[in-house]
């Protein structure tokens, strides 16, 4: 019988789920909104999970998008998903499995760490692009957490008279490139020009980033600058972040990754451009997520099957 979890990513507009084997494969994906109170997170939590268990399944691994207690598995507050939220203990009573909870960009680094990117690399940071950017640190061979809220990357402040973020912040790093900011471009760009590629290709739908990739695919010359100016903040997180932490690998994950050069060979350009030791060669490099929108699903499920060897 082949042993797997039950891998759940908490994120700020969607959670996702999936049954995951020791190899980082997944079955039964599944994706919902993510609820607006914490009570009601912790329940679609359990619920998702019920609703995936099986005979192979031996327990249950999830990542929370913002602080969590590991020990105490508890949600404990996040810009985009709402806490405090107990979501091992409501998991495991909706299961009967034992839970692992953790950061979802912590989970994210632990499936490139396990089965992707960095794998047999020492020093690496794992940027996960979704409704903000979250991050996962790993420092000689081993995620690094700090007290508990280590990699909140999305929320150092790039432009300090830029939008203001949900954490209250202005120009945070995650205002300025993510998932939301995609989506954004697209809406505005769809009622800038209703009958241009972004509008025509969303077919009456809310303009999404991805029917901006695929604008910009078909040569949108606005569409292809909104990817630019994105990767370019990207590469001006990646430049600072390489001059505190020198990893050898950046890894780029979350639903725009799927834009592969698109996004990186602006934030590789700026990188080179605004890194420290450049001239050196000391930038890292930077890649794709091997995962796209589901490192955190992932991990989520290797950490718990971990777990079990404990």
């Amino acid at each position: 019988m082949i042993q797997q979890a039950i891998g759940i990513d908490v994120g700020g507009s969607a959670i996702k789920a999936a049954l995951v084997d020791l190899a980082g494969g997944i079955r039964g994906l599944i994706r919902v909104p993510t609820p607006s109170s914490a009570p009601e997170v912790a329940e679609q939590c359990g619920s998702i999970a019920r609703s995936l268990l099986s005979a192979e399944a031996r327990a249950v691994g999830v990542g929370s998008a913002g602080l969590v207690d590991r020990a105490g598995g508890v949600h404990i507050w996040g810009p985009h998903v709402p806490g405090p939220a107990r979501i091992s203990e409501v998991v495991g009573e909706a299961t009967g499995l034992p839970v692992i909870l953790d950061n979802d960009s912590n989970a994210a680094a632990f499936a490139e760490l396990t089965a992707g990117a960095v794998r047999g690399t020492s020093d690496a940071v794992v940027i996960m692009l979704g409704t903000g950017i979250g991050g996962g640190l790993i420092v000689d061979g081993s995620i690094y957490r700090g007290r508990g809220f280590a990699g909140e990357i999305g929320h150092m402040v790039l432009d300090p008279s830029g939008p203001t973020c949900e954490c209250g912040l202005r120009g945070c790093w995650e205002t300025l490139v993510s998932g939301s900011v995609l989506d954004s471009a697209a809406a505005r760009l769809a009622a800038d020009h209703p009958g241009g590629a972004v509008a025509r290709l969303a077919g009456g739908q809310p303009p999404q980033g991805e029917h901006l990739l695929l604008a910009a695919e078909e040569g949108d010359a606005e569409s292809l600058a909104e990817w630019e100016k994105a990767g370019e903040w990207l590469g001006q997180g990646i430049a600072r972040l390489t001059a505190i932490l020198d990893p050898e690998v950046v890894v780029v994950g979350g639903a725009p990754s799927v834009a592969g050069d698109l996004l990186l060979d602006p934030a590789r350009a700026t990188l080179v451009a605004a890194g420290y030791g450049s001239h050196l060669n000391r930038h890292p490099e930077v890649v794709a997520s091997r995962f796209g929108g589901e490192s955190a699903v992932i991990g989520a499920g290797l950490q718990a099957l971990e777990s079990l060897d404990d």
